[in-house]
């Protein structure tokens, strides 16, 4: 999956999700580093990935996940500005 989609730009993670016995459910999540990115990868939709044809869209990020995000991005600033 991360081969199918670095040359849509930077990827941060890729995750596969995987019911309570660890088999595969049949889709995943590409995060990549900046919008741009991930807009190339809608492209890549109907593209063939082990002879399965692949559905790409946008996920939307739970409240939570927004949360998480800003709070990282909050302390990135932070440590960004540390007087030396």
């Amino acid at each position: 999956l991360r081969a199918l989609f670095e040359e849509c730009g930077a990827i941060s993670a890729v995750s596969l999700v995987t019911n309570r016995f660890g088999e595969f459910k049949g889709f995943g999540f590409v995060w990549f580093d900046d919008e741009e990115a991930a807009k190339r990868g809608l492209a890549l939709s109907g593209t063939s990935l082990s002879g399965v044809n692949v559905k790409v869209r946008l996920a939307r990020a739970s409240a939570a996940e927004q949360q998480r995000v800003k709070h990282e991005q909050k302390l990135k600033a932070a440590t960004r500005f540390v007087p030396r």
